[in-house]
């Protein structure tokens, strides 16, 4: 015979189990197939969004090579978003573009 006092009731699941209210961290979050680094991403674009407008002000004042420069500096190369890639690839190209052939010395 067990005391009463050593005696615990025996343990209930709970009534439903697919309940995940009790989580305090959704570990679905974590999984890697559901993770967006959007910082890195929106640190990227902003600084690629704020290089084009510099770029664009520079060519529009007609300093095209001071334009160059700028957009040839700090390259998102470490950035995974294509679209960021393709911002940048498209500021360089608009300021090599602002070149005649006869201003390109050899």
């Amino acid at each position: 015979h067990i005391p009463p006092a050593c005696h615990s009731p025996t343990p209930t699941m709970a009534k439903n189990t697919r309940d995940n209210n009790f989580r305090k961290v959704h570990v679905e979050d974590f999984d890697e197939d559901n993770f967006v680094d959007d910082a890195v991403g929106s640190d990227f674009s902003e600084a690629v969004s704020s290089r084009a407008a510099q770029v664009r002000k520079l060519l529009s004042a007609g300093d095209k090579e001071e334009g160059l420069k700028a957009a040839l500096q700090d390259p998102p190369q470490a950035c995974t978003d294509d679209s960021v890639k393709a911002k940048n690839f498209e500021t360089v190209m608009e300021a090599l573009t602002s070149f005649k052939t006869s201003e390109i010395s050899k």
